[in-house]
């Protein structure tokens, strides 16, 4: 099982030339063959970027170029997923979804994503506006986005015991019952225009997505 986030639209028309210049940790990984695509975040923590026009042979040998570029710390390699962090800890997350369409997910080390931001907060406007949260982020897409991360908590502690169980015949129906959950929590994702984010928003679903992939390559 597999959390992608929401599912993207395969048709080429539908994405945009990316400007790797503009992404802030753009020049920590390969830049694609493909320039067609669409981004995610591109803050100075993390990003995550979609690509088009990307065959199977065209992202493993996108994954050859990031294990020569250095990604081969605690790697998983599996035929459409390639997980690895760097020797200065940035992780990386390279997946195949199918249609042409890859996916990079990319984050910097855990020391650099805690720092905080000094910008004071404006208390009035926050009270006008209580649709938002003290960073930004609209109330109902940050409930959704902590529920979707509760879930693969939840996932992945269940798949760990699953993994080292004896007797796995007996877990069979839990395991349905979290495949029924996945389906409906991905159905919510689906739903989501990413277009429609605003830039905290975006920068919201990027950080948790990070932390979901990282939870699930412990159990891939």
């Amino acid at each position: 099982m597999v959390a992608c986030g929401e599912e993207k639209n395969t048709k080429t028309e539908d994405y945009s030339t990316i400007d790797w210049s503009t992404i802030q940790l753009g020049y920590k990984v390969p830049i694609p063959e493909s320039e067609m695509g669409e981004i995610l975040g591109g803050s100075g923590s993390s990003f995550v970027a979609y690509i088009a026009d990307t065959s199977m042979e065209q992202y493993s040998e996108y994954v050859d170029r990031c294990k020569e570029a250095g990604f081969t710390i605690d790697s998983t390699i599996r035929d459409d997923w390639f997980n690895a962090y760097d020797a200065d800890g940035y992780h990386l997350l390279v997946t195949y979804e199918g249609d042409d369409i890859m996916r990079i997910s990319f984050n910097a080390p855990q020391e650099d994503n805690n720092q905080t931001d000094t910008e004071p907060v404006d208390n009035d406007k926050q009270q006008d506006n209580p649709q938002t949260t003290t960073d930004g982020v609209s109330a109902d897409f940050k409930a959704l986005m902590d529920s979707y991360e509760e879930f693969f908590d939840s996932y992945v502690a269940f798949m760990k015991k699953y993994k080292a169980s004896t007797d796995q015949v007996s877990m069979m129906g839990d395991l349905a019952d979290y495949m029924s959950k996945y389906s409906d929590m991905m159905a919510k994702l689906n739903a989501i225009d990413s277009k429609s984010l605003s830039d905290a928003d975006a920068a919201y679903y990027v950080e948790v997505s990070a932390r979901v992939m990282k939870k699930l390559a412990e159990v891939a």
